[in-house]
């Protein structure tokens, strides 16, 4: 009976934490100029690549922009996001190639789906979490999974990928570990590898390392990434056979002093929730110089 109650806790601080994961996304979206911030380079990449435009060449994302920023909200202050980026993109083009069935549809449309793919995949994995840990100890981890998902409201309000590929990894590790739905977790790992391989990839690297069957799902997964990426590329260099070079200097752009990407004082996301938190952005305060918190 005490292990029946205690799964029902955990079921019902379950659906308490999703509650505040979509409200508070979903309300940061809806009041903040910067909903959406992330899914908007995603969004617009791909659909110049739809058209046949190069999303990397400055130019051409602009004229993107500016053609559809009437869907967008106006923007506060002269500088806030389009300055502070200049319509470059550091995105690789597997993420056009994942987005492009979206980016194809208008923009609340495709914004509202991706919210909800979003919001669908970190839900499934906090369940499949605590369905893999509740005969250990039910309440608490469903109460880690509650303040996971009760702080994980901007993710779904800035539309970033990690919050799908987190989503997907947790749920290729359950279907891979239960051996239940291999072949669809393998499928979720190597999308959430083609989209960000720096947050999958450990996972990846571990079933890889562990031998036997893991190995095996492992391998399927690598195989089809690598089967995502080739088409990737290959659409992309046919529209833009010059994205290597343009993405080299995008990342150098966003990454140079008052860029989106630098973490000192002078970032350009050093603003409302977008804000950079990292080791090197606390440190940047005692000596704005690249040298000196880059270390770090």
């Amino acid at each position: 009976m005490n292990s029946v109650s205690a799964r029902r806790d955990g079921f019902y601080l379950l659906l308490l934490g999703s509650l505040f994961f979509v409200l508070a996304g979903v309300g940061i979206e809806q009041l903040n100029y910067a909903g959406m911030i992330d899914f908007r380079e995603y969004y617009f990449g791909a659909r110049c690549l739809i058209e046949h435009h190069d999303p990397y060449k400055q130019s051409d994302l602009s004229e993107m922009y500016e053609r559809e920023g009437r869907n967008l909200p106006a923007e506060p202050c002269p500088g806030c996001w389009h300055r502070s980026t200049d319509h470059l993109t550091p995105n690789f083009p597997t993420i056009f190639l994942l987005v492009a069935p979206v980016a194809a549809l208008p923009w609340a449309a495709a914004k509202t789906i991706w919210m909800a793919l979003t919001a669908g995949c970190l839900i499934l994995a906090a369940f499949l979490m605590m369905n893999a840990s509740a005969e250990f100890a039910p309440r608490l981890s469903a109460g880690v999974i509650f303040l996971l998902l009760a702080n994980c409201g901007l993710l779904l309000a800035m539309g970033n990928a990690a919050g799908i590929v987190v989503g997907l990894t947790a749920i290729a590790a359950w279907c891979i570990l239960r051996d239940r739905f291999a072949l669809a977790g393998s499928l979720c790992l190597a999308v959430a590898l083609v989209a960000k391989p720096h947050d999958a990839g450990l996972v990846w690297l571990y079933f890889l390392l562990a031998g036997g069957a893991l190995r095996k799902r492992a391998l399927q997964s690598f195989a089809m990434a690598a089967a995502l990426a080739a088409a990737a590329v290959l659409w992309t260099s046919l529209v833009a056979p010059h994205w290597i070079e343009e993405l080299i200097a995008n990342q150098s752009a966003i990454m140079s002093r008052g860029g989106l990407n630098d973490p000192g004082p002078a970032s350009g996301g050093n603003f409302g929730v977008n804000l950079i938190i990292n080791l090197q952005t606390i440190v940047s305060r005692l000596d704005d110089n690249p040298h000196f918190y880059n270390p770090v």
